[in-house]
């Protein structure tokens, strides 16, 4: 098991969102899915767990 933390800011909600998904693409490719996110802006959050919804993981 591996485990460790990615941190990074945004100037906009979109630029997030963009980020958030090219990450979790890119750690999907080497068998690493991300569990969980923290962030100040709670659209971000909203729009990153409706993404993830369906996904299989």
């Amino acid at each position: 098991m591996y485990v460790d933390d990615y941190l990074s800011s945004a100037k906009s909600l979109e630029e997030g969102i963009e980020e958030a998904v090219a990450v979790k693409e890119t750690l999907a490719k080497g068998y690493m899915h991300l569990q969980g996110w923290i962030s100040n802006s709670e659209a971000f959050l909203k729009t990153v767990a409706a993404a993830s919804m369906g996904v299989n993981e």
